[in-house]
């Protein structure tokens, strides 16, 4: 990893950094908790001091769970593994409402660019849309707006709207034809609206 840090320093030079999530092999059902916890602690560090300087914005895979694409949202602070790596990330978030959002539910908004009155007109949204994901049995139970995230979201890009602003939307699961639930179908009209 290394070798890529240098790379993306050197010779990319980027603004920032779009961390996709599933962080974790997927070789999973060789891993235990313990052993995810601790991949993602050493992967987030890793990251840190890489890529020292420019500014990190991850999302959670379906991977970085244990167990595998097992997602609870019903309740804040319901997935024992991320509770424990999750603080390795706080330093990516801009402040403690967002820290807030990412312990309990795994969602987060950090501003990209304010204008000269210090108003923020460019966000980068990082979605927890792994309740869409195929093979995430929490779907099945989900008619619901798990952690009101998809309240937020609309209020987040409505903010945007008014300042004639934009968005980058981060999430790991695409959300295309998997998610097809309640939660899939307002999930899309806030999309097509925005």
């Amino acid at each position: 990893m290394n070798e890529m840090f240098k790379y993306v320093k050197d010779d990319l030079k980027p603004d920032m950094i779009l961390w996709g999530g599933d962080t974790v092999p997927h070789d999973v059902h060789s891993q235990t908790f313990d052993e995810v916890v601790d991949l993602m602690n050493r992967t987030t560090d890793a990251f840190k001091e890489g890529l020292k300087g420019i500014k990190i914005y991850p999302t959670i895979g379906n991977h970085d769970n244990y167990p595998q694409d097992q997602m609870n949202l019903h309740l804040p602070k319901d997935n024992p593994a991320i509770n424990i790596w999750g603080g390795h990330w706080h330093e990516f978030l801009p402040d403690q409402e967002q820290v807030d959002n990412f312990d309990n539910f795994g969602y987060y908004s950090a501003p990209i660019k304010t204008d000269k009155n210090g108003i923020v007109t460019s966000k980068l949204i990082s979605l927890n849309n792994n309740i869409c994901y195929q093979f995430n049995w929490e779907s099945v139970v989900t008619f619901t707006d798990p952690g009101n995230m998809l309240r937020w979201l609309e209020k987040e890009l409505e903010t945007l709207q008014s300042v004639n602003g934009s968005a980058i939307i981060l999430s790991h699961v695409p959300n295309l034809d998997e998610c097809n639930r309640q939660y899939g179908r307002r999930y899309h009209a806030i999309m097509d609206k925005y």
